[in-house]
């Protein structure tokens, strides 16, 4: 069972896997889409998963008549890289300020998550 909603751990990596609509699904001819969170980090893997099934949730409500499996792909990898760039410069804005401890960065880091969910 995954730490969170669609998040799973293979070795030491973290990974999002998200089921298709069976009507898209079928015309794409993929049922999952499946993403490496690219990090260790079990904190920064919930925050980065929960984009993305907001994400996906908003994908999947809209009509995806239209949409093809590299469209599909392509948007959520640029949503990914958004919000992990994102994560990045907030990790090193509070490096440089010194004005918050890890303990506290990473309450924040789950508090954002949580709303984000």
């Amino acid at each position: 069972m995954g730490i969170s909603i669609n998040l799973s751990r293979r070795g030491a990596v973290y990974y999002w896997r998200c089921r298709i609509p069976s009507a898209l699904a079928t015309r794409i001819g993929l049922s999952h889409l499946k993403m490496s969170m690219k990090t260790r980090e079990p904190d920064e893997a919930r925050f980065l998963a929960a984009q993305l099934n907001a994400t996906a949730r908003q994908v999947f409500m809209e009509d995806t008549k239209h949409i093809s499996r590299s469209q599909l792909e392509e948007l959520f990898r640029k949503s990914f890289l958004k919000h992990k760039e994102k994560l990045d410069l907030l990790a090193d804005s509070q490096r440089m300020s010194g004005t918050m401890s890890s303990s506290d960065a990473r309450q924040m880091d789950r508090a954002m998550g949580h709303a984000y969910k």
